[in-house]
């Protein structure tokens, strides 16, 4: 399956086996349709929403 940008804002849906845009907008979100996990773009990558923190 290809990764589809749906609507103008930055939100993608794709499968967990499709490459995530490295070209995305900060806060972009990436939905992956086959296991229904959400993804956030940081800038630098892309973290799982309701994922562990980064703070100590």
């Amino acid at each position: 399956m290809a990764v589809t940008l749906k609507g103008s804002a930055a939100n993608y849906l794709g499968t967990s086996e499709d490459d995530k845009p490295e070209d995305a907008a900060v806060n972009a979100i990436f939905e992956e349709l086959d296991t229904g996990k959400k993804y956030y773009f940081t800038g630098e990558t892309w973290a799982e929403v309701g994922g562990a923190s980064n703070e100590a």
